[in-house]
């Protein structure tokens, strides 16, 4: 029945639309996205009725506030601040309509969330890296010294006992450092979540320590749960500033969350 009805619809549609692409309504997924019968290919194709979404792509919070506040509409604006992007649906329920913020991190907290996921450096690159990164903070010239002048050596001991237990342990490595006691416990870096943003900076605690896995490694082991908190914070100080910078006539809402478009 379905094919002697999908038969008839092609041979009605080639015959009607000779020319004119046809919207086929009945099987449309939705509004945006319609099935359209191309006479030229005799095949139907899935096209979006509306624009892409994201055309109009903002460099500042500065700039997303100014947009807000020249617009000659008066219905609702919605805004939506997320951890990637700062969304503004100009004309609520009009899913074209949008323009964002894409919220890039600062290089610094960019770094620090890398060191997150791989926090053990090579004596030569963690050198590199006080000296380029860290060195305007605290403690960072005192752990710079320490790590130039650690002095890495690895030794093995074959123990000589005939005890099973010893038997059973084998080979031990024993790794040292000489200079492991000028290294500083922590560095305080200072810096914004977000390159786009305006908040206060905030402090996020870099651990030191040297890394007995990885022979002749530093290891730098940022604060994780004091980023995520950081973020938060600046997250809502940014909610701040955009509901401060709207003209208190316009119809306007800030929330704290993703902006999503359904079909």
């Amino acid at each position: 029945m379905i094919k002697e009805a999908l038969a008839w619809l092609k041979e009605h549609l080639t015959d009607q639309a000779k020319v004119v692409p046809t919207i086929i309504e009945g099987v449309s997924p939705g509004p945006r996205k319609k099935w359209v019968w191309d006479p030229a290919e005799h095949k139907m194709v899935l096209l979006e009725r509306d624009p892409p979404e994201l055309r109009h792509v903002l460099q500042s919070i500065h700039s997303v506030i100014q947009w807000i506040n020249n617009q000659d509409h008066k219905e609702r604006t919605n805004v939506w601040v997320s951890e990637s992007a700062i969304t503004v649906e100009c004309m609520e329920d009009q899913p074209y309509d949008i323009l964002t913020l894409p919220m890039k991190h600062n290089p610094l907290f960019a770094l620090l969330k890398r060191m997150g996921e791989s926090y053990s450096y090579p004596q030569h690159e963690a050198v590199k890296l006080l000296r380029q990164q860290f060195a305007p903070f605290d403690t960072a010239g005192k752990t710079l010294t320490a790590v130039r002048n650690l002095k890495i050596s690895t030794t093995d001991n074959f123990e000589a006992e005939s005890s099973n237990v010893t038997a059973k342990l084998g080979r031990s490595v024993v790794q040292q450092a000489a200079g492991a006691g000028e290294l500083p416990e922590y560095i305080d870096v200072k810096t914004t979540v977000y390159h786009a943003s305006q908040a206060e900076v905030q402090t996020i605690r870099v651990w030191t320590s040297l890394d007995f896995v990885k022979r002749g490694n530093i290891i730098f082991e940022p604060d994780t749960a004091k980023m995520e908190e950081a973020a938060l914070i600046e997250r809502l100080a940014i909610i701040q500033q955009i509901i401060d910078g709207v003209d208190g006539e316009r119809d306007c809402k800030v929330y704290e969350g993703e902006y999503k478009v359904a079909n």
